[in-house]
């Protein structure tokens, strides 16, 4: 998982550190270009999916990214009625 608090607004590429052969700089820019879908959640804001990697802006804690995840998992994720339950329940802890 990465986890990224940074806004477009306020990331500098000064803080970038290698990770994985590739440099997290390189990770943000694509996933900043991710589309987020807002959805209704007190501890959730927004998700995302794109090429098996979910994203999960919460309220107060940035937003996490999730790899491996599957379109399935991620439309019912979408269609769950307590997003914080499915996560915690069918994504945390699960997904790199």
């Amino acid at each position: 998982m990465l986890r990224v608090t940074n806004s477009r607004s306020n990331y500098h590429p000064a803080n970038t550190t290698v990770f994985g052969g590739l440099t997290v700089f390189l990770r943000l820019i694509y996933f900043l270009a991710m589309s987020m879908i807002s959805v209704s959640s007190s501890a959730i804001a927004a998700i995302g999916f794109e090429d098996g990697t979910l994203a999960v802006r919460f309220h107060s804690s940035g937003t996490y990214y999730h790899h491996g995840v599957s379109l399935d998992l991620f439309q019912r994720f979408l269609q769950s009625g307590s997003k914080g339950s499915f996560y915690n329940n069918n994504v945390r802890g699960r997904y790199g």
